[in-house]
């Protein structure tokens, strides 16, 4: 692809006018990309993903919020998708780019270690069509999602030769952009996991799925949104009211690690994070955990 120029942008820019954006939506976008073309022009980098990702390390140094960042990382994408679509790239390098959460975001998508205890008590508690298979297979789902932080995709796309019961691993296969990794599964997701290869077979139909790790009802392999509906019911039931269903273990999963003393980088290689600043993101710590810390370990305290 030739090298980008003012011209891509203007282009882009005239065609988001026409979708009535506001005049400080339309100069902000503007501003942003002609900040991004110039950075990777007076750099000689291609248009990458590794590209975007040292812009967004260089914004990062440059102490930009979360949110602006953010926004810089969505007008990128739609720059590019715009440029595909008008047959000038192939490719978007933005399109697995994740997004930094502010920290009052954040807040509002996390459980506590209450939450997460309250929240597998209520999923094996009888209640409406909850049969026991039912119940066994939820919580197997959700001790899966809190042990390895593994995202929704990847926990869907998972068949039964990927768990590795006597090494205590899962293979993810189908990770964000196509990486795979191997990760450790904890005890109790162990425990829970294999309570559910158990009684498996009862989910399995005629001529239905037969690999998949996780069955419906139906015996097919589940689907992502039943697995949201289900977190959102198991929710309501153990009364609590934190924002978000799937994501939000893959976040209170790094958060407690780092508050219990875990390092940063063994969490980015366990979510399969490539930048350090996009795992800090997912974290949480209190500021009274954060002085705990500092008295234990800081040696001049």
């Amino acid at each position: 692809m030739k090298i980008l120029s003012k011209n891509h942008i203007n282009e882009f820019i005239s065609y988001e006018e026409l979708k009535g954006y506001t005049q400080d939506t339309i100069r902000r976008k503007k501003q942003y990309l002609s900040r991004f073309i110039s950075f990777i022009n007076t750099n000689h980098l291609p248009p990458t993903k590794e590209t975007i990702q040292k812009y967004i390390t260089y914004l990062h140094e440059e102490k930009k919020s979360p949110e602006k960042i953010a926004l810089h990382i969505t007008y990128i994408n739609q720059f590019y998708n715009h440029l595909i679509e008008r047959d000038i790239t192939k490719v978007n390098p933005a399109a697995t780019i994740d997004k930094p959460l502010s920290i009052k975001t954040r807040d509002s998508y996390l459980f506590t270690e209450d939450d997460i205890k309250n929240l597998f008590t209520a999923s094996m508690t009888h209640h409406k069509r909850k049969s026991i298979i039912i119940m066994v297979r939820d919580r197997a789902i959700m001790e899966l999602f809190y042990s390895t932080g593994m995202r929704l995709s990847e926990l869907t796309q998972l068949d039964v030769n990927d768990i590795d019961i006597k090494h205590r691993e899962v293979r993810i296969l189908n990770g964000k952009g196509l990486k795979q990794r191997i990760v450790p599964i904890g005890e109790k997701a162990l425990y829970y996991l294999n309570q559910y290869l158990e009684i498996r077979h009862y989910f399995i139909k005629l001529n239905k799925e037969y690999n998949s790790l996780f069955i419906s009802r139906e015996g097919n392999r589940i689907s992502g949104l039943s697995i949201r509906r289900m977190i959102h019911r198991r929710k309501q039931e153990a009364h609590i009211t934190t924002k978000g269903t799937t994501h939000i273990f893959r976040r209170t999963c790094a958060t407690h690690m780092i508050k219990h003393g875990a390092p940063i980088q063994s969490i980015a290689k366990l979510l399969g994070h490539e930048l350090l600043q996009t795992t800090e993101q997912y974290t949480i710590i209190d500021i009274h955990d954060l002085k705990d810390k500092y008295k234990t370990f800081h040696p001049r305290d």
